[in-house]
């Protein structure tokens, strides 16, 4: 992908960015999207997803835990694969309806407290149900 169109992202807030894509035969589509810029004071830590962004079928089932991988902060990992750490605060937020194509978003937001330092960490996932 290209960038077509830029703006100062080192700003908070949302920013919408265009890009050109260019297949191998030459086909170029131009695509639209948003750019969100967060305080470094309210997100201090990292979280990997084992993906950024997805398709999947209509009709298909999905679950956006399965895409979490690890939160760091510091010199620490936690590992966030198969059973969630219980002293590991994890929200998920949208929705994503399967049976409608379309572009879903989905927000992950995790908290760790480590004595009186509390860790945040933000990520999203995109998902595009096919129709």
């Amino acid at each position: 992908p290209t960038l077509v169109s830029q703006v100062p992202v080192s700003t908070e807030g949302i920013h919408q960015m265009l890009f050109r894509i260019t297949n191998s035969l030459g086909d170029t589509v131009e695509l639209q999207l948003p750019i969100e810029v967060y305080p470094t004071s309210k997100y201090n830590a990292t979280l990997t997803l084992t993906d950024y962004l997805i398709y999947i079928p209509q009709g298909s089932s999905f679950n956006a835990y399965q895409y979490l991988n690890q939160f760091g902060y510091g010199d620490e990992t936690i590992s966030m694969r198969g059973a969630l750490p219980l002293n590991v605060k994890t929200t998920v937020d949208g929705l994503v309806d399967t049976g409608t194509p379309g572009v879903y978003p989905v927000t992950y937001t995790v908290n760790f407290e480590a004595g009186l330092v509390s860790y945040t960490a933000l990520s999203k996932l995109i998902v595009i149900v096919e129709g």
